[in-house]
C-alpha cells in the first residue's frame, strides 16, 4: 500500500521505526529518500510528482489478507491538505491492480480545529491543564471539561482563542480547586457554527486535605447574631446547627462550602441567654465549639 501527502511542500522530521536509514540512490534529484526494512516491508519516502509519499511492499496480492500488521509514525514540518491511502500491485505501480479508495482519506482542510497535544500535571495544590493544536479555523472557544469518578462533566473553564491560527497555538489553564480523588480532563472546541470536536481524556488522581477549620465565631460573648468564618478543603454541602445543654437542636442552616474560605452570619434573636454548642458537619468529618449568650 502507499499514502500519499498533499499540500505544501513538506519537510519529513521523523519516520518511525527508527531503524530506517537516510539513502539517496536511485532517487530523483528533487527527492530525498530514507528506506529500511521493517517486519520484512520495504520502506521509501520521498518526493513523487505533486506530493510526497511512502510506499510499504510485501507478497500479498491485491485484496488478500496481510500476516502482519506494524504501527508506523511519520512526522512533517507543514500540515498537509490531506492524506491519502492507496492500494498498489507491483513496484509502486499505481496504475493496476490496486486503486485509490476515496474513503480512506482524511481531509485536513474541513477540520477546525487540528489537535496536537494535551496533558495535565499535578502543581502542588492545583491542576495545570494545557493543550496545543497544529491548525484552527473558524475556532470560537475551547471549554475546559472536569468529572470525577461519577463520570458527571461540568465545564471548569473557558478560554476564547485570538483568532485563526495557521500554525497553531498553546494554551494553559490552571484548575484551582481539583476534587480529591480521580480527576477526569478533556477540551471542547466549538466552532463557529456551533459544531463542536474534543481532545481524549487523561485522568489523574489528586489527594486534598479534608479537614475543617474555625477561622471566626463571634462576638464573645454573644448577642443576638453569630458570626462564622471556617475553611474547607473541598466544594461540599454542609449544615451549620446550634445544641442547646440537653443536646436538642434548635438552630440548623444548611449551605453549600466553597474551597478555602467561608463566612456566614446566624440570626440568634429568637433563643434564650445560656450556653450551646455550634457544629459544623460536612462530607469531610464535623467539628464543634462552646458558645455563650448573654
Amino acid at each position: 500500500f502507499l499514502f500519499a501527502i498533499f499540500g505544501p511542500s513538506t519537510t519529513f522530521i521523523s519516520f518511525s521505526p527508527d531503524t530506517l536509514t537516510s539513502d539517496s540512490t536511485g532517487c530523483a534529484a528533487e527527492g530525498v529518500y530514507l528506506t529500511g526494512n521493517v517486519a520484512g516491508a520495504d520502506f521509501e519516502i520521498g518526493y513523487a510528482g505533486p506530493c510526497n509519499y511512502a510506499c510499504v511492499t510485501s507478497t500479498a496480492g491485491c485484496g488478500e489478507p496481510h500476516s502482519d500488521c506494524s504501527q508506523f509514525s511519520l512526522t512533517v514540518d507543514v500540515l498537509p491538505d490531506t492524506i491519502r491511502l492507496h492500494a498498489v500491485e507491483g513496484a509502486g505501480n499505481l496504475d493496476s491492480g490496486c486503486t485509490y479508495n476515496s474513503d480512506m482519506m482524511i481531509d485536513f482542510t474541513t477540520l477546525p480545529v487540528v489537535w496536537s497535544s494535551f496533558d495535565a500535571q499535578k502543581q502542588e495544590s492545583v491542576v495545570e491543564v494545557s493543550w496545543s493544536t497544529v491548525q484552527e479555523v473558524n475556532n470560537h472557544h475551547f471549554n475546559i471539561m472536569r468529572a470525577g469518578n461519577d463520570g458527571n462533566w461540568e465545564r471548569i473553564g473557558q478560554i476564547i482563542p485570538e483568532g485563526n491560527a495557521d500554525l497553531g497555538s498553546s494554551y494553559k489553564f490552571i484548575d484551582e480547586n481539583p476534587l480529591h480523588g480521580t480527576n477526569h480532563y478533556k477540551i471542547v472546541q466549538v466552532d463557529i457554527d456551533g459544531q463542536s470536536s474534543e481532545t481524549e481524556i487523561v485522568s489523574l488522581s489528586f489527594t486534598l486535605d479534608l479537614s475543617l477549620e474555625w477561622r471566626e465565631v463571634g462576638p464573645v460573648p454573644l448577642l443576638d447574631y453569630l458570626d462564622v468564618a471556617f475553611v474547607s478543603n473541598i466544594v461540599s454541602p454542609m449544615s451549620l446547627q446550634i445544641f442547646n445543654l440537653k443536646g436538642e437542636k434548635i438552630i440548623e442552616q444548611k449551605l453549600s462550602a466553597s474551597y478555602g474560605l467561608n463566612k456566614i452570619t446566624l440570626d440568634l434573636m429568637g433563643i434564650d441567654k445560656g450556653i450551646y454548642f455550634l457544629r459544623l458537619k460536612g462530607s469531610q468529618g464535623t467539628i464543634n465549639k462552646k458558645i455563650l449568650k448573654i
